[in-house]
């Protein structure tokens, strides 16, 4: 993983430019779904006329936390990479509720609620590029190194889990 992260920030200025717009949409996507859980129509035009022009895709998660309920809130428009930690006990994979914004038709992003145990359970959100990444010999990182190192260490404060992850 840390090979990964090097290699990008050593690409040319010009590698990375193409990147830029997708972050771009990313930044106001999240800030649309912070102010409402209900998306408006023209907000969603607006970023699937974008994603239409570039022919990309976009996926995004977005979680609120209710520590009076004891749950945790979620949409998920096609994000794969997902899940509730417990104390004890295997993963739960957090399912997407719609499809990733701009791949399909819109349809109505659902809400999905599940069970929270505060200070206790953990989120584990990430992108592609980690699963993904490969080492030296062409190994991926892949989805089971992540969820093994994360749940062998989940009684650790989560700025720790990561930088073990990432050693």
């Amino acid at each position: 993983v840390r090979d990964w992260f090097q290699r990008l920030s050593s690409m040319p200025q010009r590698t990375c430019r193409p990147i830029a717009r997708p972050i771009m949409l990313i930044g106001s996507t999240l800030r649309m779904l912070l102010s409402t859980v209900s998306i408006a129509p023209w907000a969603l035009d607006s970023i699937e006329g974008d994603l239409a022009s570039t022919e990309m895709f976009l996926t995004v998660f977005y979680g609120v936390l209710d520590p009076r309920a004891e749950q945790l809130s979620y949409a998920s428009a096609g994000h794969p990479h997902a899940w509730r930690i417990p104390p004890t006990g295997a993963p739960e994979r957090l399912e997407a509720t719609a499809p990733p914004l701009g791949l399909a038709a819109r349809g109505n992003i659902e809400l999905c609620q599940v069970p929270w145990r505060m200070h206790q359970d953990l989120l584990c959100l990430c992108t592609d590029g980690l699963i993904d990444a490969r080492d030296a010999d062409g190994e991926a990182f892949g989805e089971a190194r992540l969820l093994a190192g994360v749940t062998s260490r989940r009684h650790l404060p989560p700025e720790q889990i990561v930088a073990a992850l990432i050693a």
